[in-house]
C-alpha cells in the first residue's frame, strides 16, 4: 500500500499544493480548495478577453415539493472555494442581479460578498441594475457556478463559464430539492443578523482580500468579530488567511470560534478536517469530516474527499471508495480530481478493472499535465486489456 497523504505547502501566500493519497505513486500538484486565499479559483486558463460591461442577470428560483418561494432564499456565485452572496428572490422566486455589485431587488437589500443581505423589507419588483455596481469581467465569472441556498434544500447549479455579457440577461431557473435530515448549512445564518457596522468591517476585509491586502483584511475581520462575536462567517475569513500562511494552529482556534458562533455552519469543518490530515493525523480526519457530513452530506464534496482520504490512511478501503465515490459524484465544480484517481486506484485493488480505467481517464482529462501523467497513461494502458478480458 502506498504511503500516506502529504501536504506541501508553497511559500506563496494562499497557494497550497496537494498529493492525496492514492494505491499509485501519483497525483498532481494543484492548488488544495478551500486553501487558498480567499478570492482563488481563479486559473491562469481563463479567457484574455475582458468584458467592460456590467453582468446583469435575470431567472427564478422554485422549491421541487411545490413549497412557495421567498425572500430568505440567497443566490449565491461560488468560485472556486470562494461563496459570493449576489441577492435574493421575490416572494414569487424572480430576482435580477449586477454580479458583483450591490444589486437584488428594488428595495435595497444589499447583496455584498460573503454575507446575506441586511433583512429589510424586500420589494417585489426587479431591479434593472443599481448605479455604483462593480463592473465585472469574463475573467471574474469564469469557472463560477450560481445557485441558490436555502436551510434544509439541496441547489442544482447553472455553470457561468460560457457566459458572455451580451448574452441574453435570464439564465433560467434554479431548483431547490427538499433534502430529508440535512441540518447544516453552506453560509452562516448568524452572520446575517449581524449589525450594519459589523457588516462594513466585515464587507471592508473582503474588498481588501479581493486586492490581496493581507496586512489589512485580518484587521477589519476582527473588528468584525468585535463589534458581533456571533460573526462566523468573519471567524472563518479569519481562519482561511491563517490557513493560507501555513499557521494551522491559529486557523484551527479561529475554525472553532467560528463553530462556536455557529454550530451548524458547515464549512468549518471542511478546512479543519484538511488541517488534519495536512498533519497526518487521519483519525481525526475521519472524525472531523464525518462531523460535517452528519450536518449536511450533500453539499461539500470535499468533506467526502478529505473523509475518503482518511479512511484510506486507516487501511479502511471499504470505507474510503465509498466516500471517494460520493466525493466524485457531488465534485460540480471539479476542485477535487484527485478524488477520481484515489477511486481509480482503490477500484484497481478490488479488481474492477472497468471502474478504474472509467476514472482513471476522467483524471487525465482534468489534470493532462499533470507530473505523474506519463506513467498514469501507462497504468490506463495496462488496465484497459483487463477490461476486455473481464468481459
Amino acid at each position: 500500500m502506498a504511503s500516506r497523504l502529504s501536504m506541501v505547502l508553497s511559500g506563496k501566500i494562499g497557494a497550497a499544493l496537494l498529493i492525496a493519497a492514492s494505491p499509485w505513486p501519483c497525483m498532481s500538484q494543484r492548488a488544495t480548495p478551500g486553501v487558498n486565499a480567499p478570492g482563488a479559483g481563479q486559473d491562469s486558463s481563463r479567457p484574455n478577453v475582458l468584458d467592460e460591461h456590467q453582468t446583469f442577470i435575470t431567472g427564478r428560483v422554485q422549491f421541487d415539493d411545490g413549497t412557495p418561494p421567498n425572500t430568505d432564499i440567497v443566490i449565491e456565485r461560488i468560485c472556486g472555494s470562494t461563496v459570493f452572496i449576489e441577492g435574493h428572490p421575490n416572494s414569487k422566486g424572480n430576482f435580477g442581479v449586477n454580479l458583483g455589485g450591490r444589486s437584488s431587488t428594488t428595495d435595497g437589500a444589499t447583496a455584498s460578498s460573503q454575507t446575506p443581505a441586511d433583512g429589510g423589507t424586500r420589494g417585489e419588483a426587479l431591479t434593472s441594475g443599481m448605479p455604483g455596481a462593480k463592473l465585472m469581467t469574463e475573467r471574474d465569472i469564469y469557472g463560477c457556478e450560481l445557485r441558490a441556498s436555502y436551510p434544509g434544500y439541496r441547489s442544482e447549479g447553472i455553470n457561468m463559464t460560457s457566459r458572455r455579457s451580451l448574452d441574453q440577461p435570464d439564465v433560467g431557473t434554479i431548483i431547490l430539492h427538499r433534502i430529508a435530515g440535512i441540518q447544516g448549512t453552506t453560509i452562516s445564518f448568524t452572520s446575517a443578523q449581524a449589525p450594519k457596522e459589523a457588516k462594513r468591517a466585515f464587507e471592508k476585509g473582503i474588498a481588501q482580500e479581493r486586492k490581496n491586502d493581507w496586512r489589512g483584511a485580518p484587521g477589519s475581520f476582527q473588528a468584525a468579530v468585535k463589534i458581533y462575536p456571533q460573526y462566523a462567517a468573519a471567524w472563518f475569513e479569519l481562519g482561511r488567511i491563517e490557513q493560507a500562511q501555513a499557521h494551522r494552529e491559529q486557523a484551527r482556534q479561529f475554525y472553532n470560534r467560528a463553530l462556536q458562533a455557529d454550530p451548524k455552519y458547515t464549512s468549518p469543518y471542511e478546512q479543519l478536517a484538511l488541517l488534519a490530515i495536512q498533519e497526518g493525523k487521519w483519525e481525526e480526519g475521519a472524525r472531523i469530516s464525518q462531523q460535517g457530513l452528519d450536518l449536511n452530506s450533500v453539499e461539500f464534496a470535499g468533506l467526502w474527499y478529505y473523509n475518503a482520504v482518511s479512511q484510506y490512511n486507516l487501511h479502511k478501503l471499504e470505507p474510503a471508495a465509498l466516500s471517494a465515490d460520493k466525493a466524485v459524484n457531488l465534485d460540480r465544480l471539479r476542485k477535487f480530481p484527485e478524488a477520481q484517481l484515489l477511486l481509480a486506484g482503490l477500484l484497481t485493488e478490488q479488481h474492477k478493472y472497468a471502474g478504474a480505467v472509467e476514472h482513471l481517464r476522467v483524471y487525465l482529462e482534468e489534470v493532462p499535465h499533470a507530473p505523474n501523467a506519463g506513467v498514469l497513461r501507462q497504468k490506463l494502458a495496462a488496465l484497459e486489456p483487463l477490461v476486455t478480458a473481464k468481459n
